[in-house]
Formats: structure tokens, sequence, C-alpha cells
């Protein structure tokens, strides 16, 4: 609404392409991936707004810090899933449900070994990958490390989800 009087213009040159009620499907049919976006958008900042307003900024500084150590394992899951994404769109305007399926399912498979592997070697080895990592004044708290690398393969599955075009 804020830009509505400086898209006259616009409104003029569109009037052509179809009825406002074609318009409002259209815009039905995109509300999913509106949704989405806000859901993504509120995945990255909500954890560090609240984590920044109940317990203070130096903790926020310990999240971040231990969030990162989820970021490796992200672009190994896009990788996968740039590479799968012509595959799974071919399954889909194929209607292979099958091999749509297969491939989703391989996805999955990849993105939970990945985070499994990774909250294992938090549980077993936090203490010392943390102090590696960011030295000793972040290991007493390094137990976080598990929580984030649970965060971490809930994560993973759900961008392997998001790769696949609907069926």
């Amino acid at each position: 609404l804020y830009d509505w009087p400086m898209t006259a213009a616009w409104r003029r040159a569109s009037a052509g392409a179809g009825p406002p009620r074609a318009w409002l499907g259209l815009a039905w049919s995109v509300l999913p991936l509106g949704v989405a976006a806000l859901l993504i958008s509120l995945n990255g900042n909500l954890p560090r707004y609240i984590i920044a307003d109940w317990f203070g900024e130096a903790e926020l500084g310990l999240f971040a810090a231990m969030a990162y150590v989820v970021v490796p394992g992200s672009m190994l899951i896009n990788v996968l899933g740039q590479v799968a994404i012509p595959r799974l769109a071919r399954a889909a305007s194929g209607h292979d449900r099958r091999g749509y399926l297969d491939l989703m399912a391989r996805m999955l498979l990849a993105g939970l070994l990945l985070g499994l592997c990774g909250l294992v070697i938090a549980s077993l080895l936090h203490r010392e990958i943390i102090w590696l990592l960011y030295g000793d004044q972040f290991t007493a708290r390094s137990s976080l490390l598990v929580w984030v690398m649970l965060a971490g393969l809930m994560t993973y599955l759900a961008s392997c989800l998001g790769f696949g075009p609907r069926l």
C-alpha cells in the first residue's frame, strides 16, 4: 500500500493482463511460497532474538559461535540438493512418482546420516571440539553443542525436503 500511488503506471500497463479475479487466483497459488519464506526468515532470526532478549548478548555470542558448526553440513546438503534438483524436476514433470520418491529418500538418508554423525561426534567430543574451535572461554558451555547439532540435523532434513518440487 505504501507504493500504491507510485504503481499507477504499472497498474495501467498490466490492466490487459486479465481480470482481478485471475490475479487473486495467482496470489492464492503463491501464498504457500510466501508462508514458507516467512518461516525460513523466522527460522534464521527468531532464535537470535529470543536468546538476546531472554539470556543476553553474551549467550547470543555463544549461540552464534556454536551455530556455525552446523554450516559445513548445510553447505554439503545444499550441494547435494543442487545436483538433485534437475532429476527431481524431471521425475515430477514426468509423473515418475517412484523415481522422485527414491531420490528424495536418498537425499533424506544422506541428511539424516550427516546429522546423526554430527550429533554423535558432538555428544562424545563436544568439550574438545569447542576448545579446539573457540578456546577455553567457551568450554564451560560446550554441552550446548549437542543441542545445536540436533537442530542442525532437523535443518538438514528440512533442507532436503525444500529441494523437491511438488508432485
